[in-house]
């Protein structure tokens, strides 16, 4: 009795749901009102290993077919997930590893520089400037690199996209944005920024990044990424009061999720193989500290 009243309560939950895959970034299309029974608690094994999903991203049955967060089985299979609301479109492309040399040799500082410049700003970087919707072309930078984003202080819609051999969404937003964002393919060849007002992007080298060691514990606010000279096999994460989206990736010969989710976080994760380098996607403080 118990069971047919459960099933009886999530009739009529769904209306018109019409989805290949359950998109995480919310995309649900409304035909005719019609009554479909779903049945949550379903487990997905993914090379030997159950998946964890969040409560608001739960897979389920629905007339025998399975339903399934994107997002996740993207991330969990290593491939980078993004969505651009304006054509209602999802991204998935493959990643490729990116390794950085554990000690990365300072480039020497220009004349004019003194002691409190800092290094990106005496690097090899490129700074570009704008108002609006452009698109700049690029040229190969030398070694690998990162974007230091600045712009939408209107708070409009906002985003930046590098386009190469394949696509990646650095930044896509309705809030005023500053962060340090990677393009995954590390070919990119031109920027694609949509705006209103004035925006900033410098090209840097990643070799001039913030770093972390095994034993030391870093903060940040926002989106950021750090080289990894060492750790050990646990991580301590904090972050997201704001409660929006916030993820931790590490970077070497794999890639790993350490955190995802929408909610405050504070927990200890798993560091389980050979990093270079941690890429955080935040609103707000955040604080890692490597064991």
């Amino acid at each position: 009795m118990l069971e047919f009243l459960r099933k009886m309560q999530l009739r009529g939950m769904v209306t018109g749901f019409v989805l290949g895959l359950v998109v995480m970034a919310g995309v649900t299309v409304l035909a005719s009102t019609v009554s479909r029974e779903i049945t949550y608690g379903v487990r997905v094994n993914l090379n030997g290993r159950l998946m964890q999903f969040d409560e608001d991203s739960r897979p389920f049955v629905m007339e025998g077919r399975t339903f399934l967060p994107l997002r996740a089985l993207a991330d969990a299979m290593g491939m980078d997930v993004s969505f651009n609301p304006d054509t209602n479109t999802a991204y998935l492309n493959t990643v490729e590893a990116v390794t950085v040399n554990p000690v990365p040799v300072a480039p020497a500082p220009s004349p004019d520089s003194g002691p409190d410049t800092p290094l990106w700003e005496t690097a090899d970087a490129r700074v570009f400037t704008g108002d609006g919707d452009d698109v700049v072309a690029l040229s190969a930078f030398p070694e690998a690199y990162v974007f230091v984003i600045t712009g939408n202080d209107a708070a409009r819609h906002f985003s930046v996209r590098a386009h190469g051999y394949r696509s990646s969404l650095l930044v896509n937003t309705t809030a005023a944005y500053h962060g340090i964002t990677y393009a995954q393919g590390q070919d990119t060849e031109t920027l694609e920024i949509t705006a209103t007002g004035n925006w900033t992007i410098v090209q840097k080298p990643l070799s001039a990044t913030r770093s972390i060691s095994a034993g030391e514990t870093i903060t940040g606010n926002g989106d950021e990424i750090l080289r990894i000279l060492s750790h050990g096999q646990t991580a301590t994460v904090e972050g997201n009061s704001a409660g929006r989206h916030f993820a931790v990736r590490s970077h070497g010969a794999r890639r790993s999720l350490l955190v995802n989710t929408t909610n405050e976080y504070s927990g200890r994760v798993m560091l389980r193989g050979e990093y270079t380098m941690l890429e955080v996607t935040a609103v707000g403080d955040w604080t890692i500290a490597f064991e």
